[in-house]
């Protein structure tokens, strides 16, 4: 849901923009945003169907453009994987969005999530195939996140539950 501040106040009421979006017990962020400097849009990224990991995880998206919010293609649809996190990022040389997220391979397997990502080239209308995995080895990862603060990289981390880490690579070179 979204309400617009025009400056002073909040619009009157919230608006849906998904309402399939769910929540998932132990994996709490389920969103992720990112704006545009070259036009101002808004991309959104979020977890759908993530209740009951693996029975048909989706990872659906938005965009926030001449004052309204428009569903896009979904990153990723009705996997048997189980999302348990999604970060989005733009490359601001031009506006390709990265969607990073991890997935346990095996649901029910704590142990078994790897982080991927995917790119679109043509503002969420469609996506690349899945990239990855980014990590060295399965494990119970979650808290994916993507730095987009770099002008030279989109850097992707994750926590590492087991050993109590966050880690972390390069997804792209934005020169």
């Amino acid at each position: 849901r979204y309400r617009i501040w025009n400056g002073t106040n909040w619009g009157a009421g919230w608006t849906t923009i998904g309402s399939v979006a769910t929540e998932n017990a132990t994996y709490d962020i389920g969103m992720s945003v990112a704006v545009s400097p070259s036009t101002g849009d808004l991309y959104l990224a979020y977890i759908s169907g993530y209740v009951a990991l693996g029975a048909d995880d989706q990872i659906r998206t938005a965009r926030y453009t001449g004052g309204a919010w428009t569903t896009t293609k979904e990153a990723l649809r009705y996997t048997e994987y189980g999302i348990t996190s999604v970060a989005l990022a733009l490359d601001s040389s031009n506006d390709d969005v990265y969607v990073a997220y991890s997935a346990r391979t095996n649901p029910a397997t704590v142990a078994s999530a790897r982080v991927y990502y995917r790119i679109s080239r043509d503002d969420m209308t469609s996506w690349g195939n899945p990239q990855g995995p980014v990590d060295t080895a399965a494990d119970d990862v979650y808290g994916v996140d993507v730095n987009s603060a770099s002008s030279e990289r989109l850097f992707v981390s994750w926590f590492d539950n087991t050993d109590d880490d966050i880690l972390g690579d390069t997804i792209a070179d934005i020169f």
